[in-house]
């Protein structure tokens, strides 16, 4: 929980550095005076003026902020043609936008190296991109069917199948695809054996379970998929990255559309 806690923290100040980076860089782009640009809220642990800004970072690392001279709209006119009131329309969306627009080109940038050297995607076959190389391949379980033959064990939806061994748990058949799986699942009921042991892995410790497989409808009565690693042709990556973060976008944007419909 402490480790989580720590990756959690520093995961979220550095995404929150990233956009508050992409509203700094704009304004200064568009000639407004920044007067602060904060990583963290007080107390402050570091600061320094450079220019007419003071950067500084604070130990409470969740969050951050910049302050665009003028940007405060209850504040008095003020002649500063670098003032945040002075400048055009488009300047001041453009400063409003950049925050996310930098967390996206972040995330496209991450995902593109990921991608280039093995990453899994949770909404495209990596495996069919041309050039596509798999690094490594699992069989997890999605979700099982009530009254079914795995029901009756401690597998659970996202558990990872490694493998189909007889009753004693000898003689294992290796499995790290859906057709591998498959395959085993069929060689033990060909023989007429339909006691067998699933060896699986819950939170990546290593466990067995005793099954009687169904030898007229789904074996195991367990939906699974295969989970993979892959590694993209360099070239392929920004594409592949692109895609990933609009498929993402959308299913954000339609979990927050049937959120709002609710309520």
């Amino acid at each position: 929980m402490l480790l989580s806690l720590i990756v959690f923290i520093l995961l979220l100040s550095v995404l929150v550095f990233v956009h508050e980076l992409g509203h700094f860089l704009m304004a200064k782009w568009t000639g407004m005076r920044v007067d602060e640009f904060n990583i963290g809220f007080p107390p402050r642990l570091y600061s320094k003026r450079v220019g007419d800004t003071l950067y500084s970072v604070n130990w409470i690392l969740l969050g951050g902020y910049v302050k665009i001279h003028g940007e405060d709209p209850s504040a008095q006119a003020d002649p500063d043609t670098r003032s945040y009131a002075n400048k055009p329309v488009w300047a001041r969306i453009l400063v409003i936008i950049s925050g996310v627009g930098m967390n996206l080109l972040f995330a496209f940038l991450v995902l593109t190296i990921a991608f280039s050297v093995g990453f899994v995607s949770g909404s495209q076959d990596l495996a069919a991109v041309p050039g596509a190389v798999v690094k490594e391949s699992q069989v997890y379980v999605v979700s099982e069917l009530p009254h079914s033959p795995i029901s009756t064990t401690p597998v659970q939806p996202g558990d990872v199948i490694t493998g189909i061994a007889d009753q004693s748990g000898s003689n294992p058949i290796p499995v790290d695809t859906v057709e591998g799986l498959q395959n085993a699942l069929s060689t033990y009921l060909q023989k007429g054996d339909r006691n067998v042991t699933i060896l699986y892995t819950h939170n990546q410790a290593s466990y067995q379970a005793k099954v009687r497989l169904n030898p007229t409808g789904p074996a195991l009565g367990v939906a699974i998929d295969n989970f993979n690693t892959v590694r993209v042709p360099v070239w392929r990556a920004p594409g592949v990255a692109a895609k990933e973060i609009g498929s993402l976008s959308t299913a954000t944007w339609n979990a927050l559309k049937n959120f709002a419909d609710q309520l």
